[in-house]
């Protein structure tokens, strides 16, 4: 299908071949000039179809300056990579994690030097007999190639008597990590797995491996399982039990979400925990608990230890990541395999050896402990990797603050694809937990790297600092490049003290109006380098008193290869089918944040004028992802009375918040209007000209040297004009825009085109990052010179430590700490009750205010014959000061009430009217049900 869109000129042979090809029926004719626009604008909403879309980098191994069969500590991304997805739905079971889709197995390197002088953390036993050569090379791979190089792998050849599989015994018992342990005869797997533990009980207690885990000699880890899971066990303390999500691929393909999170709940009748789930040898050694040898439960020897050990006490918790890749072999291999040498046990023979575990109460359900004020921080783990620095030293650590898809996420997404095509071992860590959009990045994250991290996933919040340490130190790191991550701006101080040789270098997609923004400023001295995606950031950022030489500009760009000009067919069907407009009608795009600057509000204006102009065949698409609101900002219910009043309902429609495919409403479109008058160039303003629009816009610094030469249509409206004479000038220029015919309009998309191929496409922009991390190089070296010079106190760089103090006071105790509270008092009417909660809350400055307050002090219902809890909707709407959309914080789903200005309404998850529209205002609170 791809080949639709993208045709490439046939050669002289080719079309040679096609005269000679036989007519096609005129039926057929008539029904694909029919379909194709049907199925091209099929293919070309579909994110996956779209993504495939692109040219890939194609990096191959032995290059011209890359890695060849010479160098094999050098790291490479494959030729052909792959997203791993952890949904069912769209996961690959060929992508395990040493495929050739993945990257190098050998991104992390084994320190034969340091492992010799550290005990080894966990030990890896494998049981195996006749094991088929090339799957137990691949265990063996994703086994070397863990993270977490500090193991001892005891393999107990259980009588093996193949030559191919002795071979690879022979090879693998070379590595200094490997211990073969061999049987006389065949012993089973419990008993084979029981001598494993036997040696590791002989050990001396001082140097015994923390950590056992059981693993098939032909299943697979994910390179970072093991780092994972210990430290999330080394993390709490109380659990002596670490599993994962596990991908079945073979013979069967599915993925388990089962595990140690779910308890009690079917563990006696069916084995919900992975086979190759971590245990502690302390709960081994001291519950007695051994894999099972009884014959009659041949093939459940994991199930009998992990019910023998919550017999004991001892459970724990699950990362929520797929690291686990169990092979359903053939039933051929089977009958080979000593794991089906009989009939699997019944689970009523294990409910009657365990059935003190079904007695209410007597599963030990160990809950994770919350973070408690003040906890003391663990900087360090009494863990010691023995891995191995690249020894070309290209290394980095890339923070975020979640994987969603922001400007910041795909830009340190396209940081990571161009720094692995270099040969750069990248790690990347979210600072954030949050399922679904804030993971959303992940799969292809890990096409370029195994080394990509959650911290809440693994360990509590006081020991995120200890683990940042681990990941730093043990790869080497010495940049860490961040983007917008709180957790890391307020670290930033202890991490510069506990690692004074690492270069953190800020990287900031907002402007001065953002959180981040504030943060980079005050924790400059934390830093070797700010950079910012735009100049008109760097120019606030100095102004608010960064160092103009600290701050370097390096634009995220755009991806002009997923964003294209599409044919007339295709931009007829999509107006159709989005906007219920012929192909005669004129598509005017208009999309803005709703800052002042930005002249959002400008829009209805424009469009009169274009009427008042003669113009009647067109319509505006005005799209925000704003909501309105704050100072500096115009509200999006001002614009939509604007419309109404000038009667322009017909000729504009408004989206606001975010859309699920915002190219399909740039190939509805003829013309994108820029009303802006920031230097910035938007990133929509870019894929616009990628997709080869007419673009009008205001000529301003940033965006007179894209469109000049006849590319775009300039309109001199500064920010001094009025409302009606810019509106007359971008009349102006739309009416010319629209006047062009299809001949020059095509030359044009064509000029706008190339334009943003050669000067927006983040291949060409992000290329900047080396030459950034090279300054930010010469800055820390040039800090560290004259740390220990004499300063005076106005020039001593700012000290965040008072800023996060007062912000942290202040959200403990605002009401007793704001000196505007106190003075809002003053000014409030007298209330009681509800209303003075809601008072002192949310304050009453404002007339709005007080009628929002008046509102829910007596809330009205709607519906009368509904069940109606005023308590619960006063409740949460402390938590959503001057909200008509009030979600219901006292349940995880999408519930709420809604005010239509007398009366609220409520309504279910599926039924959210035009609050839908406000979902991502929802607090990330959940309040006890409990009525008061």
């Amino acid at each position: 299908m791809p080949s639709l869109l993208y045709r490439s000129t046939p050669s002289r042979s080719s079309l040679g071949k096609q005269r000679r090809r036989r007519r096609l029926s005129p039926v057929f004719l008539v029904l694909a000039v029919v379909a194709q626009p049907l199925l091209l604008w099929a293919w070309y909403r579909h994110d996956a179809h779209l993504q495939h879309a692109v040219t890939q980098l194609h990096h191959k191994r032995g290059a011209a300056g890359g890695p060849t069969a010479a160098s094999p500590d050098v790291f490479w991304p494959s030729s052909s990579p792959l997203p791993v997805h952890h949904s069912p739905a769209l996961l690959d079971y060929s992508n395990h994690p040493v495929a050739p889709s993945r990257p190098s197995a050998r991104q992390f390197l084994f320190s034969p030097d340091l492992y010799a002088q550290v005990l080894p953390v966990v030990a890896v036993v494998t049981t195996t007999r006749d094991a088929h050569p090339d799957w137990l090379r691949e265990t063996a791979a994703s086994v070397f190639g863990q993270s977490l190089q500090s193991l001892v792998w005891i393999i107990v050849d259980d009588a093996t008597t193949s030559a191919e599989a002795l071979v690879v015994l022979a090879d693998l018992e070379k590595d200094a990590r490997v211990v073969v342990l061999r049987n006389e005869g065949g012993l089973g797997v419990g008993r084979s797995r029981n001598r494993a533990l036997e040696y590791l009980g002989e050990m001396d207690e001082g140097k015994r491996p923390r950590y056992v885990v059981s693993l098939e000699d032909d299943d697979l880890f994910e390179l970072t399982a093991l780092e994972k899971v210990v430290f999330m066990l080394e993390s709490n303390g109380l659990w002596d039990l670490g599993g994962f999500q596990v991908v079945r691929f073979g013979e069967e393909n599915s993925l388990g979400y089962g595990g140690l999170h779910t308890g009690a709940k079917h563990l006696v009748m069916h084995n919900h925990v992975p086979d190759a789930a971590v245990v502690t040898t302390r709960a081994l050694l001291q519950s007695g608990c051994r894999y099972e040898e009884d014959d009659e439960f041949l093939g459940a020897e994991n199930w009998m230890l992990w019910l023998c050990l919550a017999k004991e006490g001892y459970w724990g918790g699950t990362v929520p990541e797929a690291l686990f890749w169990h092979r359903i072999k053939p039933a051929e291999s089977k009958r080979r395999s000593i794991l089906a040498l009989g009939k699997a046990p019944s689970s009523l023979h294990i409910k009657d050896k365990f059935s003190a575990l079904v007695t209410s109460g007597a599963f030990p359900e160990i809950a994770p402990r919350p973070a408690e004020q003040l906890e003391n921080v663990r900087w360090n783990f009494p863990l010691v990797n023995a891995l191995a620095p690249p020894p070309d030293g290209k290394t980095l650590l890339l923070v975020l603050s979640t994987f969603a898809p922001t400007q910041a996420g795909l830009a340190a997404l396209h940081q990571l694809e161009l720094l692995a095509a270099d040969g750069y071992r990248v790690t990347v860590v979210a600072t954030h937990f949050r399922p679904q959009d804030g993971l959303a990045l992940r799969p292809d994250l890990l096409k370029w790297t195994h080394d990509v991290h959650v911290l809440p996933s693994y360990v509590r919040p006081s020991d995120a600092p200890g683990y940042l340490k681990n990941l730093v130190l043990s790869r080497g790191v010495h940049d860490v490049v961040f983007a917008e991550s709180e957790l890391l701006y307020e670290l930033l101080p202890a991490l510069s003290e506990h690692l004074p040789d690492v270069r953190f270098v800020d990287y900031l997609h907002v402007d001065g109006s953002s959180e981040s923004f504030v943060l980079s400023t005050i924790s400059e001295r934390f830093t070797a380098r700010t950079l910012v995606s735009s100049s008109n950031v760097a120019a606030q950022l100095v102004a608010a008193g960064h160092s103009a030489l600290s701050v370097g500009v390096l634009p995220s760009g755009i991806d002009t290869q997923a964003f294209f000009p599409v044919s007339r067919k295709v931009r007829a069907y999509a107006k159709r089918k989005l906007l219920g407009v012929t192909d005669k009608t004129t598509v005017i795009l208009v999309s803005s944040p709703l800052a002042e600057v930005h002249r959002p509000h400008f829009m209805p204006a424009v469009v009169a004028a274009l009427e008042a102009q003669g113009h009647s065949r067109f319509l505006v698409v005005f799209i925000t992802t704003d909501t309105g609101g704050g100072d500096g900002v115009v509200s999006l219910d001002t614009i939509n009375r604007e419309i109404a009043a000038r009667d322009l309902t017909r000729r504009v429609r408004v989206f606001a918040g975010g859309l699920d495919h915002p190219e399909s409403y740039l190939a509805a479109s003829d013309v994108y209007l820029r009303l802006s008058t920031s230097n910035e160039t938007s990133s929509t303003l870019g894929e616009a000209m990628a997709m080869g629009l007419g673009v009008v816009s205001t000529r301003t610094s940033g965006v007179a040297d894209l469109l000049a030469h006849d590319v775009g249509i300039l309109v001199d409206a500064p920010s001094s004009d009025s409302p009606a004479d810019a509106a007359a000038k971008f009349a102006n220029a739309l009416g010319v825009a629209i006047a062009v015919g299809p001949g020059a309009r095509r030359e044009r998309a064509a000029r706008t085109r190339a334009v943003a191929q050669d000067k927006l496409d983040w291949r060409i922009l992000q290329t900047g990052l080396l030459d950034e991390l090279r300054v930010a190089k010469l800055a820390q070296d040039k800090k560290h010179v004259h740390e220990g010079s004499w300063r005076q106190p106005a020039q001593l760089p700012v000290n965040p430590a008072a800023h996060y103090a007062l912000q942290a006071v202040l959200m403990e105790n605002h009401d007793e700490t704001d000196f505007a509270v106190s003075q809002n008092k003053l000014r409030a009417p007298p209330r009681h009750g509800v209303g003075k909660e809601l008072q002192d809350r949310c304050g009453e400055t404002s007339p709005d205010m007080s009628s929002w307050i008046n509102s829910l002090e007596r809330a009205e219902n709607c519906r009368p014959e509904a069940k109606f809890h005023p308590r619960k909707l006063q409740r949460s709407a402390l938590f959503q000061c001057s909200a008509w959309c009030i979600w219901d914080l006292t349940t995880e789903s999408g519930a709420g009430w809604m005010y239509d200005g007398t009366c609220f309404t409520r309504f279910a998850d599926p039924d959210k009217t035009w609050c839908r529209d406000w979902t991502h205002t929802r607090p990330k609170v959940t309040l006890s049900d409990k009525e008061e």
